[in-house]
This record gives C-alpha cells, structure tokens and sequence, in this order.
C-alpha cells in the first residue's frame, strides 16, 4: 500500500527558523567600573596624563628660642600614557540585509560593544600579575589566612576601608564556597547555612571587600588564577575615546561597521603615611594567587 509520507511529501513541509537568536555567552564585565576612572575628563587630548603626588608634612618639636626649619618636599608623578587602540569591524552585504530575518547590523553592533568592553576588563585584569603585595599560591585554593592577610596589606598602607574590592575567578570563589568561615553556622550564623550553600552565595562582602566573580580574572597558566584584594584607587583607567561608524562601501555592496576604543591603564603608586616625600608604594592592591 503506497502511503504519504514526509519523503514524498517533503515539498510540502516548511522549515522554520526562529526569530530568536542563540547568542554566545559573555563573561562578567565589572573591574572597569570598580578602579579609578576620575582621570577622564582630563585627557580629552594628548597621550600621557600626568598626575603629581602629594606627600605629607613632618611634625616637628620646637625648642624655645630656636627658629623653625623650613621643610621642602622633592615630589615625584604618576605617568598613565594612553596608547591601547582596540577595534572590532565586521560588514554586512545588502542582499543579507534585505533577505535576513533578523538585524543583523544591531545584533553584532552589540556584540561590539561587548568585545571591547570585555578586551579592556582583560588587560585590567592582567596587572594583578605584577602587585608586589602577594598572598597565595598558584593553583592552590585560597585560605582564609590569606584573605586576613591580603586584608591586613591594605590596612598597614592606610587604605580607606570604603571602596574596596575582591576580584576572583569561578573556581576561586568555589574555593571560598568550601571554607568553614563561609559555610559554618559558627561564623554566618545558623538561619544562613542552607541558603548560603543553595545560592553558592560567599556573601556581598569580605572583611569589607565587594566580592565579585568573572572568568576574565588573569590566568597565567591553566588552572591557575591571579585575583585581587584592592582599593579603587590602587588603579586607574582613562577612556579617551569610544567610537561606532558605519560607512557603505559601494564596490562590495555591504555596510561596514567598525567600534574603537583607545585607552590607557596603570597601576597607582601612592605615597605613604610617612612625612618628607617618601617613596610611593604599590600599596592598595593584593594579589591573591590561586586555582583558575
């Protein structure tokens, strides 16, 4: 017996496509907003921005009948040169345009943004290699004596306790998750157990920090990560300039789209309590080394 069946009568079954999209996944985008960016109004031109210290006066003891002594401080300059020039283009011939079902323009415009977004995080990211304030190991779950240690960093060099932030990987954070201080009733108290572990939550804040999570934090290696315990003001980023154009380009019959953005970075030495213009330190910024 001939029957009609989805081979015979495959000229009469559509295929259909979606209007939805499955966009590719991207990472937490967040250590731009967390570091000193004030610097930016200050170069709407040139390419390196200086910025002067400021050191601290020394307290003197006077003895009667004796003139004063007149203090002068040699100051010294932190240097941000903007010279990171990042771009993303891609075009889109008309005849796509026209005959796509979606906008294909305005999906990869935002994808983009987030390229770039997510270029600046990575290089951000990439100066915890170099704090000179260490704790941890590579490829070792973090302790919580390194976090009290980390803490006790930005506490000896006067760091304001407002403003900081503790950066780290997935799998740090899952270090943290087995830590007795973050999981015990002891320490968390006996109503918060359950939901801290369903939530995998290690609470908004450590010894002051905002805890936040990205797979962007610098990996120097496979399985091992280089995270932070840091002050806003221990780094500094200026973004001098974001663009987005798009042009027609006749020949080839597509729009091309190109996003730029050009920036600079750096690490911040801050002087030090100590009177009399001394040396600034590398002093509010933790490198916490651990697993990746």
């Amino acid at each position: 017996m001939a029957n009609i069946t989805t081979t015979t009568a495959a000229v009469f079954i559509p295929e259909l496509w979606s209007p939805d999209t499955i966009d590719a996944v991207e990472a937490n985008v967040v250590l731009g907003g967390l570091i000193n960016r004030r610097w930016e109004s200050h170069v709407s031109m040139g390419d390196i921005l200086r910025v002067s210290y400021l050191s601290n006066l020394t307290a003197n003891t006077k003895a009667s009948g004796t003139d004063v002594t007149l203090e002068a401080v040699t100051e010294s300059e932190e240097t941000l040169t903007v010279n990171t020039h990042q771009y993303v283009a891609f075009g889109v011939e008309d005849i796509v345009a026209t005959q796509s079902k979606h906008d294909l323009r305005s999906k990869y415009t935002t994808k983009a943004g987030y390229a770039l977004a997510s270029a600046f995080d990575t290089n951000l990211a990439a100066l915890a290699a170099s704090f000179d304030n260490t704790v941890g190991v590579l490829g070792i779950e973090v302790t919580y004596d390194n976090l009290v240690r980390a803490d006790q960093y930005l506490n000896d060099a006067n760091a304001p306790e407002s403003e900081r932030f503790l950066y780290i990987s997935p799998a740090t954070k899952g270090g943290l998750l087995k830590l007795d201080e973050f999981s015990n009733a002891d320490y968390v108290g006996p109503g918060s157990v359950g939901d801290a572990v369903r939530r995998a939550d290690i609470g908004k804040e450590i010894m002051g920090a905002r805890a936040y999570v990205s797979t962007i934090a610098h990996s120097p290696s496979g399985g091992q990560t280089n995270c932070w315990m840091a002050h806003k003001d221990g780094a500094a980023a200026v973004m001098q300039k974001t663009k987005t154009k798009s042009d027609f380009i006749l020949l080839s019959d597509l729009d091309a789209v190109v996003s730029t953005q050009l920036y600079g970075y750096t690490e911040v030495l801050i002087p030090p309590v100590t009177a009399g213009g001394g040396t600034a330190l590398d002093n509010h910024n933790v490198t916490v080394r651990s697993i990746g």
